[in-house]
């Protein structure tokens, strides 16, 4: 998938069947932990050159803190336009997945699979 626009390029390099294996992958592993998911738009970003993006919140785990840090290690060699956060707001954990205005159709998909999917029972905002 790839999107340009003026000099900014949105490219993911996954080939179909890593783009099949990663989307099991989040599908199985991470969906039915996530607790809220929460749109970033401009009005919310912490930075101003990643207007957009999105929050997933979960429950925290030693081992779900693996999953997110094997999928944001992933994510972050076929998507380099994104940038990947793991933090520990109050007692859960949170990944944050922000990039440029011009990822937002890339960011709005996911979003969407994600509130799409029967694997994940989570709050929207």
């Amino acid at each position: 998938m790839t999107q340009s626009s003026g000099e900014t390029s949105i490219a993911c390099t996954l080939n179909d069947q890593e783009y099949k294996d990663r989307r099991q992958y989040v599908r199985e592993e991470l969906l039915p932990h996530v607790v809220e998911v929460e749109a970033i738009d401009e009005r919310t970003s912490t930075t101003s050159a990643l207007p957009v993006g999105l929050k997933l919140l979960f429950n925290d785990t030693a081992e779900l803190r693996g999953r997110l840090e094997y999928f944001a290690d992933m994510e972050r060699q076929c998507c380099e336009f994104l940038t990947y956060t793991i933090t520990t707001p109050g007692e859960g954990l949170a990944l944050t997945i922000e990039g440029p205005l011009q990822a937002k159709p890339i960011l709005d998909a996911f979003m969407l699979n994600i509130a799409k999917s029967e694997a994940c029972n989570a709050s929207i905002k």
